[in-house]
């Protein structure tokens, strides 16, 4: 536990003295965020319009879910939300496959099934968080049915109250707009390069010549990792934390209220990335050469340069193979949807992902004590 509380301290004075790359990780997505945000405002800003959000669904019960239904479908039609009903699920779930409708929604006295294009990903997220308001409304209702049915025509019928059985909301849900979209992204991207702090921190022990010296000394190995992927993560979580002030009360962009969630997902792609770097620095002499060509090549896919839906279905499958895809797409949800679906699975991906390095990386640092 000393040597790890001594490796921590180490990291993290080292990585404070150097303040040209500590004041360059936070300036440099700062200055993205506004150069992207502001040149790619109209072709962002528009995609996330309400207009053009064609749904195509199935009713074919009569009973009160279904009943309920139509309100939804008369208030989004308001909204601009575009509602076809087709004559049967196969055909429905044709026409959301070859992209004719962002989603299919299939009503019956079970529930709601949605059924979303993955091209459409940003609108179909919208469309499952208006979808999830109206469920939470027409539970409530339904709960108070059970107790007071004679109530319920009261409720209904109350137009001082209509907030109450009104989707109401559905005007204040929102799309990320350019800025709020690159200034998500943009963290995401930064939070890649970490790995070079991980990689500097075995590096430096080489070009300092205090490698052989860790190797030698009596001290347990993984204390020595340990050490250095947590002051790597300390270091970036103050640089993440101080980009997402900037971002939020100076430049505007939107973060949602889940800031607690959205912590988690990016300490995840942080300890993520460390570990890549301290991986790969063990691994190969020109670590610096591997990471710069990895980095942008997961961030593309991960969407943090422009939004992948539209590009196509196998631009799509190829992008869940990088991380930040998964982060990026978990954190949306979070923001524009109140949807936690996609959290443990990024955060699980996330953790896999490092213990693959950190094991690489500690099988090499036996070997070389060896």
């Amino acid at each position: 536990m000393i040597t790890l509380i001594r490796v921590f301290g180490k990291e993290i004075i080292q990585n404070l003295r150097n303040v040209k790359a500590m004041v360059l990780m936070v300036l440099f997505p700062i200055i993205l965020i506004l150069i992207l945000g502001t040149a790619l405002s109209g072709f962002i800003d528009q995609a996330s319009e309400f207009k053009n959000i064609d749904i195509i669904y199935t009713s074919p019960s009569n009973g009160s879910l279904a009943q309920a239904f139509k309100g939804f479908i008369t208030k989004g039609g308001e909204m601009g939300f575009k509602f076809t009903e087709a004559q049967s699920v196969p055909e429905a779930v044709d026409r959301v496959e070859n992209g004719n409708y962002t989603c299919f929604i299939s009503v019956d006295e079970n529930g709601l099934e949605i059924y979303e294009n993955d091209e459409d990903e940003l609108k179909a997220q919208l469309v499952e968080g208006v979808l999830g308001t109206f469920l939470q409304r027409y539970k409530a209702i339904s709960q108070i049915a059970l107790v007071n049915p004679l109530a319920v025509g009261t409720i209904m019928n109350d137009q001082s109250n209509p907030n109450f059985v009104k989707l109401s909301t559905l005007g204040e849900l929102r799309q990320p707009k350019a800025l709020d979209y690159y200034a998500v992204t943009m963290l995401t991207l930064i939070i890649l390069y970490s790995s070079m702090t991980g990689a500097h921190a075995i590096n430096d022990e080489k070009t300092a010549k205090t490698m052989n010296r860790l190797l030698s000394a009596p001290v347990k190995k993984y204390e020595v990792l340990m050490g250095k992927i947590l002051g790597a993560l300390v270091i970036t979580s103050l640089q993440v934390l101080v980009v997402i002030l900037i971002s939020r009360f100076l430049l505007k962009a939107y973060w949602g209220n889940q800031l607690g969630i959205i912590s988690l997902l990016l300490a995840s792609e942080i300890i993520m990335a460390v570990s890549l770097g301290i991986g790969v620095g063990f691994v190969v002499r020109n670590e610096m050469a591997i990471l710069n060509f990895l980095i942008p090549l997961m961030a593309f896919f991960g969407g943090s340069y422009i939004p992948l839906e539209g590009l196509g279905k196998t631009m799509l499958l190829v992008s869940n193979f990088s991380p930040v895809r998964w982060v990026n797409k978990a954190i949306f949800a979070v923001i524009y949807s109140n949807d936690y679906s996609s959290v443990a699975q990024a955060i699980i991906i996330n953790l896999c992902l490092a213990s693959i390095f950190v094991g690489i990386a500690s099988f090499t640092f036996r070997k070389e004590a060896i």
